[in-house]
């Protein structure tokens, strides 16, 4: 009875030669070296018909890899990450600053984006009317962008991530955006609830991310019924199984700021998930039209990283998130109630920059000077 294990690949002693059937039949599946190479390359090694490997720790193949960003603490170079978020919250205006960036080799959100060429599969919005003059407002370079859509005579549901990873190949992308990521199941007989059917779909386009270092960012709704009453956590949220959220080594959320009075229409950017980044806040933004820009009608993300407010994501995009500013106006006033009197704002600030974004201080001192006329600190 067979162990599964390719018999002319054993890791030592004498081999037989593999037929020529033999060898292109794997290659075609597994894009491995033939066996007699990795038998030279490997002499301690297995490779087993499934293609398994087997091997020791000291083995010359496995080198250590530096680890690679295409924005620097936020998203990393050759790996999954998704955009998740309710319909409307500036997930794909989000993606068009990010395909910008990455476009010019500038800022994203406050960091710096590494230049590369980008493809974009768009069949959330209409390209010509809603995201090519976000791109230009954003001031991307479009010569740097390539762009996959459905031809209007098409019938076919979804798109084959086999043309994408062809594309990414043929044209060395760096970034493939896909907007939204469920249609690639569709068409395709596979259930976006089902953890393996998911997965099954994730693992072509994790292999191009290994194979070549392009990132792909993949947009994503939360399911129905997941708004801020929610009381699952922000990854439980993501329409599907679960395994979106699983496989991608970084998740980014956006939803309604729960810390800024409605009437603003402040949204946050949030990261969810992330193996390598360090730990950030969340950002706020708002979606604007702006009457100066090449179209003014459409609108673009504006992001205030600087007033980023402190805590995890659970936290902030929760039902009853903790206020940034009622902390702040609690540490203020419990400073003014030390000092018996009058101090200088600036003191006070100096004593919870660190805490606190210069934003938040500042609402919180103007929540005093409206609410607390006459124990203010001085300005």
């Amino acid at each position: 009875m067979s162990d599964g294990r390719n018999p002319n690949t054993r890791g030592n002693g004498a081999q037989d030669n593999p037929t020529i059937e033999q060898v292109e039949e794997r290659l075609a599946i597994q894009d491995v070296e033939t066996d007699q190479e990795f038998e030279s390359k490997h002499p301690q090694a297995l490779l087993y018909q499934d293609g398994t490997e087997i091997l020791r720790a000291d083995d010359q193949k496995l080198q250590v890899r530096t680890r690679r960003w295409l924005v620097p603490n936020l998203i990393q170079r050759g790996r999954v990450t998704i955009f998740a978020g309710p319909p409307g919250q500036g997930k794909s205006k989000a993606a068009c600053a990010l395909i910008a960036a990455c476009s010019r080799g500038e800022d994203f959100a406050g960091f710096p984006a590494n230049k590369t060429s980008i493809l974009l599969y768009s069949n959330e919005d209409d390209f010509e009317e809603d995201t090519l003059p976000c791109l230009i407002n954003e001031k991307a370079d479009l010569s740097q962008i390539h762009l996959a859509r459905k031809h209007p005579n098409a019938t076919a549901l979804g798109i084959d991530a086999n043309i994408l990873i062809k594309e990414v190949r043929d044209k060395n992308v760096g970034l493939l955006v896909i907007d939204p990521a469920v249609d690639l199941m569709l068409g395709h007989k596979l259930q976006i609830k089902d953890v393996l059917d998911v997965r099954t779909m994730l693992a072509p386009l994790q292999r191009i991310c290994r194979d070549t270092g392009c990132t792909v960012v993949a947009l994503m709704h939360f399911r129905k019924g997941s708004g801020q009453k929610d009381t699952g956590s922000v990854l439980d949220r993501i329409l599907g199984s679960g395994a979106f959220g699983q496989v991608a080594r970084t998740v980014i959320a956006f939803a309604p700021s729960q810390q800024h009075p409605a009437e603003e229409f402040i949204r946050l950017m949030a990261v969810v998930k992330s193996q390598q980044a360090k730990p950030q806040g969340a950002i706020p933004f708002t979606i604007e039209t702006d009457d100066s820009s090449p179209h003014p009608d459409t609108a673009t993300v504006k992001f205030d990283p600087e007033n980023m407010i402190i805590g995890t994501a659970e936290q902030v995009l929760s039902e009853n998130p903790v206020n940034q500013r009622d902390l702040c106006v609690q540490d203020i006033i419990e400073h003014l109630d030390a000092a018996g009197g009058w101090v200088q704002r600036k003191h006070i600030t100096d004593q919870i920059q660190e805490e606190y974004s210069a934003g938040t201080i500042n609402r919180a001192f103007t929540f005093l000077n409206q609410k607390r006329k006459g124990t203010t600190a001085s300005p």
